[in-house]
């Protein structure tokens, strides 16, 4: 495989965005479920290369509890170690907006901070309920709270507690998809999700999703009084499908999803979408701000192949560190 820089990366996604993205919208029509699909955007800006200089990223080896981080300029995403002592089997994280701490959370709901440098977790709670069926788990920036949803459209967040720790479950609206959208009826199931925005000191974040059910991305169809989605609503809505470089992007049930915010370049967010072994990153700015409902956006994005430093081939979760 050929070793392509972070900026280099970067930039093929945008030239991806702006012609596999927009020509999906035609080609791909009919194919979108009766999803009337509108016109995209993507940043016009051709010197993205130059104005990010490398963007560590880690990963979720899928099934065996590992730590893996991939370095820019790196080949292999390598392996950091078995994240333990946990109690249970770690499907997804993120990195808490406030601190830059890595959290994750396991099936039997033991939720636990990590260090990167050797994998070891602390817990810090057993959440209660538990929301077994997770395989996401973002921070919202501005509520400083994670949501956690799961492939049975239960709908979370994990909050913290008098003493300030996460040790609180809010039990919200489970998920499911809006009148008028294509998939109104169809079992969610999402796999991924992240919000925007991901800076302190943001007036807004707005909150999307993939999902394995319908391969297609998502977001939330109304928003709070301050601006933000209204994830705890669970109001879905579609967005459209994905398209790289070699056609449609399929989004299995071992994905993850996350957004990375550059304060560099207008605070522009940038998306990471792991599927197995293969990595796609995305632009959001092709997401208009208001989508009709019953219509959407087909997204545009550059993917290459991921596999750990071991041979892992499966990922289950991508986690960007807030950006500097």
């Amino acid at each position: 495989m050929k070793k392509l820089s972070t900026g280099t990366f970067v930039t093929l996604a945008l030239a991806t965005s702006l012609t596999f993205g927009l020509m999906s919208i035609h080609s791909a029509k009919a194919k979108t479920n009766n999803l009337n699909t509108i016109a995209a955007s993507a940043p016009s800006a051709a010197s993205l290369s130059a104005q990010i200089s490398g963007v560590t990223t880690y990963f979720l080896g899928a099934g065996n509890n590992t730590l893996y981080v991939l370095r820019p300029g790196s080949e292999v995403a390598n392996r950091v170690g078995v994240i333990s002592p946990v109690n249970g089997t770690v499907r997804e994280g993120d990195f808490r907006t406030a601190t830059n701490q890595l959290y994750v959370v396991t099936n039997t709901g033991n939720f636990y901070t990590v260090n990167l440098a050797n994998a070891q977790a602390t817990r810090v709670a057993t959440l209660s309920p538990n929301n077994n069926t997770s395989q996401m788990l973002d921070i919202n920036p501005m509520a400083d709270a994670f949501r956690w949803i799961g492939t049975n459209e239960l709908n979370y967040a994990i909050t913290k507690g008098a003493n300030g720790v996460f040790n609180t479950v809010a039990v919200q609206t489970p998920v499911a998809y809006i009148q008028g959208d294509p998939n109104r009826g169809a079992n969610p199931n999402i796999v991924g999700g992240a919000y925007d925005n991901n800076q302190k000191g943001l007036a807004t974040t707005t909150f999307y999703f993939v999902d394995s059910a319908t391969n297609q991305f998502g977001t939330i169809n109304d928003r709070t009084a301050a601006g933000s989605s209204n994830t705890g609503g669970g109001r879905l809505q579609t967005v459209g499908a994905l398209f790289d470089q070699n056609g449609r992007v399929n989004i299995t049930p071992n994905s993850g999803f996350d957004i990375a915010t550059f304060p560099q370049l207008g605070n522009l967010n940038i998306g990471l979408l792991v599927t197995d072994g293969k990595l796609t990153t995305i632009f959001t700015t092709q997401i208009p701000k208001t989508i009709p409902v019953g219509s959407g956006v087909n997204l545009g994005g550059f993917s290459q192949r991921l596999v750990g430093s071991d041979g892992q081939t499966r990922f289950s979760d991508v986690m960007i560190p807030i950006q500097q």
